[in-house]
């Protein structure tokens, strides 16, 4: 039995191989051993040229014996996932490669052998590095815009309260003399016809102006981001592992961090 796995998945991984060198995406293919047992077989020539690593130095050797242990540990963890599920994994990542940090959109893809076991790892990895500097960038942008949309709206507020309060009191006082007017039996106050018409374009002016504030207002309103945000399931676990990676790849620090999932917008 063990011949015979071994005769199907060189047969089986070479296929895969032949195909990968074929392919413009970088493409890496492991070898599963058992459950906790992963060694890669190949690199494809254009993962070569993308990451800077050696398929050749790296065949036959463990994430372990070729990577920083933080680094081996998040990927481990990674591809253990797709052996336990049994099924496809994808996710994005951001790894210190030999040409650099570099954020991938990785897929993982199980690789049976007749009686179901996973036998391999089909894995292709695409550079979206250039994507994700245009998220931060846009991410960085719309949350200046937004504080600057808060200032605005702050502003527009105060400065309509600071409006509305002096306009008010001339409608009310405007209210009052013209209610005295009427209301005086003994004629002792005489308002004529020039000053009733004074009287009334002050009414009006006060009605038009508290009229336009509310119109700033609603205006101002009308310019907040109010667009609903796409939230996602996020795997913090996975994040913290790639940036601990980063910072303390060798692991000459104790660094602990929860292993938990968020609903949040992705960037």
């Amino acid at each position: 039995v063990r011949a015979k796995l071994q005769i199907f998945l060189t047969s089986r991984l070479a296929e895969r191989i032949a195909l990968a060198d074929k392919v413009e995406v970088p493409i890496f293919i492991l070898e599963v051993r058992g459950e906790e047992d992963l060694i890669f077989r190949s690199l494809n020539s254009y993962h070569e040229k993308t990451t800077g690593m050696s398929g050749a130095a790296i065949a036959g050797k463990s994430p372990h014996e070729i990577l920083p242990q933080r680094t081996a540990d998040s990927v481990t963890a990674k591809y253990l996932t797709c052996v336990r599920n049994k099924a496809p994994f994808s996710y994005e990542e951001v790894l210190e490669l030999p040409k650099g940090v570099i954020w991938w959109q990785t897929t993982l893809s199980p690789i049976f052998f007749d009686d179901g076991r996973i036998i391999g790892i089909f894995g292709t990895a695409v550079d979206i590095t250039d994507r994700k500097e245009r998220e931060f960038a846009d991410a960085r942008q719309i949350a200046e815009l937004k504080a600057l949309n808060e200032e605005i709206n702050t502003y527009a507020s105060m400065a309509a309260h600071d409006v509305r309060g002096p306009l008010r009191k001339i409608r009310v006082i405007h209210d009052l003399i013209t209610s005295e007017s009427e209301a005086a039996e003994d004629g002792s106050l005489h308002i004529g016809t020039g000053e009733v018409e004074l009287f009334g374009s002050i009414a009006s002016i006060t009605s038009s102006a508290l009229d336009h504030v509310d119109r700033i207002l609603s205006y101002s309103r009308a310019l907040e981001l109010s667009a609903e945000p796409k939230l996602e399931e996020i795997d913090l676990r996975m994040l913290y592992s790639d940036l601990v990676g980063l910072v303390d790849a060798d692991a000459q620090f104790s660094i602990t961090y929860p292993d938990v999932h968020v609903r949040s917008e992705r960037i």
